[in-house]
This record gives structure tokens, sequence and C-alpha cells, in this order.
């Protein structure tokens, strides 16, 4: 995975992000989008996006599961994908 980020420095413009996903993360992208029927790539995005921003503690989410039944299953990012 590689991000290139443009911060453009004429005010017509906008600021871009180029982000290339390739091996496994490319194909669970993809997976997401269509278990999730999003209509495309930037609707993903800006779905994880605000979830990531609205979790209360910004460590943990919780999700319900279909083997949680009624209870909330902690996810949390691997300790490596962290700055340190």
């Amino acid at each position: 995975m590689s991000v290139i980020a443009n911060e453009s420095k004429n005010s017509e413009e906008l600021p871009t992000l180029t982000l290339t996903l390739d091996n496994g993360d490319r194909e669970k992208f993809l997976q997401a989008k269509e278990a999730w029927k999003f209509i495309d790539e930037q609707s993903l995005l800006r779905f994880v996006v605000s979830v990531l921003l609205e979790s209360s503690d910004k460590n943990t989410i919780g999700i319900y599961t279909p083997n949680s039944s009624d209870t909330l299953v902690p996810f949390q990012p691997a300790s490596h994908l962290f700055k340190q």
C-alpha cells in the first residue's frame, strides 16, 4: 500500500490523496465494498473514516458480529499500526 498526498499551492485546486492498494489490502477493500453494497470506493472510505471519528476512545470500536448475539465485540488495530 502506498499513499501520495498532494498539498496544492494553487488556491483553486483542492488537495488530493492518492491511495494505492495492492495484494491482500485491495482484495479486502473490494470485499468490504461488495459486502456492504457501497456504490463506489469513495463511499466506503467516507463511511470508514466517519466510524473512526465517532469512536469515543479512539482506540477500540465495539461491533456486533453474527456469533456474538447481543454482545459488543471489541475491535482494535494492531499495535504496530499506531504512531509511537
